[in-house]
């Protein structure tokens, strides 16, 4: 680098005028001839510094060297622009989330909604440690459709010389609308052995019997109207009081639970009229007091009776698949009674209490849940009617334990009955605790097969008398069930003088 003589500014060693002002630089030829050659002890004289040299339009730092000139300023850029759109998106969800969080999230409608999710969730972690009594629930989910049953029933009596069996056994495919079976009684009496079988078969339009005794006939009974056709049997009275209800109802023996959510489907204006009637608002603080103390906000929930009706009314039109006239108008005087209902619920998020007040003439009745439990709520429970002026408390709870799980259903006064679950030896048992001591009461086991099958067994005692032992399984269809064949005689054709002929046909094969 080299310094301009004439304004000090620092120039590139090669250039040729200066940058700042202009200044032409010597040569280096020109340079060596004006430098004079000083001797030992004279002065050097300074060299004459030319006159300013008068630069041209064009700069020549433009002309000799790599620096560009500064670039137009531009507009906005693309990258300055997307920074203002995140920003305002930004802001956006911020003000958005805050609107949901007070007008939505944070409403009492949407709390108490949580809240009973939340409390519901922890009722069934109670059974978390039951695993072959889930899985038993499991397999009996999958045999919703299809299943083998087989039912029996022992019974021997001590002293009255009864020693009879009773067994129910049905194979059922809801898939193919078919059902057969067999009810038996086999044993003996007071000396008479009895060995009676009725055989069964089912399919969407009758259903078939096989009575014991008349082997050589098939009696058939319509499986839909049921009802009116037994009303109009001519073996029937019809002055009997009771009859006119079978009018209103139709009997399907594959009529299945259809879902909630397919009647929302299909109702769904009904149903969002109902939900829309629903208002729930703060109505105050608690304290509960339990094993600990909860703090609670209280929520007041009222809804439409009428709209309530209506929604029942379309759930049993649409679970059965026929109608009730006027259900709507029935259900009202007993469904105007209810007045609102009350929720409290802790700081946890849990629902601790759930009460319902209706109207009794000219008193206000109330009933109340409330959970209690310190850790899972529905470790101790309290089930408090009021009435009259009088309230009465019964006690319970649930709780898990290293095996399986303890019920405790009644409690009053430090006695109460418990069911105890003990899933490592697959067994319940009762028990009637009074105070420390705790005396079972009978014990019921149960298993999951290897094939899927699910089995209860259940021997009881009847105050050292009688014992008696039931049995029940299921396990999974592996044969469709076939129909009865033979000679088919509609049952309802039947007059009261064949019915007399078949009794007396069966007690003759048996004596």
């Amino acid at each position: 680098m080299k310094n301009c003589p004439n304004c000090a500014q620092e120039n590139d060693e090669q250039a040729l005028f200066c940058k700042a002002c202009g200044y032409a630089f010597p040569s280096h030829e020109e340079a060596a001839a004006v430098e004079p050659q000083a001797s030992a002890g004279e002065d050097v004289p300074a060299p004459e510094v030319p006159p300013a040299f008068e630069p041209p339009m064009v700069s020549p730092a433009s002309v000799y060297y790599d620096e560009e000139p500064a670039a137009p300023r531009k507009g906005m850029t693309k990258k300055k622009l997307w920074v203002i759109i995140a920003s305002c998106v930004l802001g956006l969800a911020v003000i958005g989330g805050l609107l949901f969080y007070f007008l939505v999230w944070n409403s009492p409608k949407a709390k108490v909604m949580r809240a009973f999710s939340k409390t519901n969730n922890a009722f069934y972690a109670n059974f978390e440690n039951a695993e072959t009594l889930n899985a038993m629930g499991d397999a009996f989910a999958k045999m919703e459709d299809q299943y083998q049953l087989q039912f029996n029933m022992d019974v021997y009596s001590y002293y009255d010389e009864v020693d009879a069996s009773f067994s129910l056994s049905q194979n059922y495919d809801r898939k193919a609308k078919l059902l057969n079976g067999t009810f038996a009684i086999s044993g003996a009496v007071e000396e008479q052995y009895l060995d009676l079988a009725l055989n069964y078969s089912a399919d969407e339009e009758q259903l078939l019997l096989q009575l014991p005794g008349a082997l050589q006939d098939i009696y058939s009974v319509p499986t839909i109207d049921f009802g009116k056709e037994l009303v109009n049997a001519a073996f029937f009275d019809p002055t009997f009081p009771e009859a006119s209800i079978f009018e209103e109802i139709s009997i399907d023996f594959f009529r299945s639970v259809k879902s909630w959510e397919d009647f929302k489907k299909a109702y769904g204006d009904e149903v969002d009229a109902f939900m829309d009637s629903i208002e729930i608002v703060e109505s105050g603080t608690r304290n509960l007091y339990g094993y600990s103390d909860f703090s609670c906000t209280d929520y007041r929930i009222h809804f439409s009776s009428q709209k309530l009706a209506e929604v029942l009314e379309k759930f049993y039109e649409f679970q059965f698949d026929t109608s009730l006239p006027n259900l709507t108008n029935t259900l009202m005087p007993t469904l105007s009674t209810l007045n609102d209902f009350e929720v409290s619920i802790d700081s946890n998020g849990y629902v601790r209490r759930i009460e319902v007040f209706y109207d009794a003439g000219n008193d206000m009745e109330s009933a109340s849940l409330s959970l209690l439990g310190e850790g899972n709520p529905w470790s101790r429970t309290a089930l408090t009617v009021t009435s009259d002026g009088d309230e009465e408390t019964l006690y319970g709870g649930i709780s898990p334990n290293e095996d399986g799980f303890e019920i405790t259903l009644l409690e009053i006064s430090g006695n109460s009955v418990t069911v105890v679950c003990d899933d490592d030896l697959q067994e319940f048992t009762l028990y009637a605790v009074s105070g420390l001591q705790s005396v079972p009461i009978m014990t019921m086991q149960y298993d999951l097969g290897s094939d899927g099958s699910c089995s209860f067994n259940l021997p009881l005692e009847v105050l050292g008398e009688a014992s008696v032992n039931f049995d029940f399984s299921m396990k999974p269809l592996t044969q469709t069930p076939s129909m009865l064949s033979g000679n088919i005689v509609p049952l309802f054709a039947l007059t009261q003088d064949d019915f007399m002929e078949i009794a007396e046909q069966i007690a003759a094969y048996y004596n």
